[in-house]
């Protein structure tokens, strides 16, 4: 409304809720977070069937994909835009929410001998996980990539002499070290964990070490 006090008047967010597109997407967006929240607490209490993680994960993307929908006008943003960024903020959101069960598993499972030792521990669990989140890290890359370039194109020198600009060098510099410490995890230290003893112990110290800074 450009109207300042009205932050404070509840009608005024009513009536953004019910008679504006962006009221809408909130409303959608906020009732499928406390699905998602409800899904969470009641987890520990569900039968270990497929269909119920995958239900679970496919609500919580949904969930993250309304985010797209919220930032963007539908009238003035392409779905070519919408649906890049969505994917971008789903992918993103699988790889970093993996992370912390990823340094669950390394830190109970490293540092056992014997590669039989390893795969009862866990490790086999961390390869799978590894084997899903490199593509994804490169998927998080691209799509990135993708919904950024519209936004310096074609005046690319923005990049270093804006705010914007600088903020989205860092956030690729950044990205790119992820990236290293990905594929270095995927085909050199994983693999070690399974060699000799002496081998596995150095790969487990780096594999601690660098999935944390990750």
């Amino acid at each position: 409304s450009g109207a300042a006090e009205n932050a404070w008047r509840p009608g005024a967010w009513l009536e953004l809720v019910l008679q504006s597109h962006i009221g809408f997407i909130w409303s959608v967006r906020g009732t499928l977070a406390l699905v998602v929240c409800g899904m969470v607490f009641s987890i520990r209490s569900w039968t270990r069937t497929p269909w119920r993680y995958v239900l679970g994960a496919a609500v919580a993307a949904l969930t993250l994909a309304m985010g797209s929908f919220a930032r963007h006008s539908m009238a003035e943003v392409p779905m070519t835009t919408i649906l890049p960024h969505a994917l971008h903020l789903v992918l993103a959101s699988v790889w970093v929410g993996g992370l912390p069960a990823v340094l669950t598993v390394v830190f109970s499972a490293t540092g056992k001998q014997s590669r039989e030792e390893a795969d009862r521990s866990g490790i086999q669990p961390l390869k799978h996980f590894s084997v899903m989140a490199l593509p994804v890290a490169v998927a998080v890359f691209a799509t990135g990539l993708f919904v950024a370039y519209p936004t310096v194109a074609p005046n690319y020198a923005a990049m270093f002499v804006t705010n914007c600009g600088w903020l989205l060098n860092t956030k690729l510099a950044v990205l790119v070290v992820v990236l290293v410490i990905a594929v270095r995890t995927h085909f050199v230290w994983l693999p070690a964990l399974g060699q000799n003893a002496e081998m596995a112990a150095v790969a487990g110290r780096r594999l601690r070490r660098w999935v944390t800074i990750e």
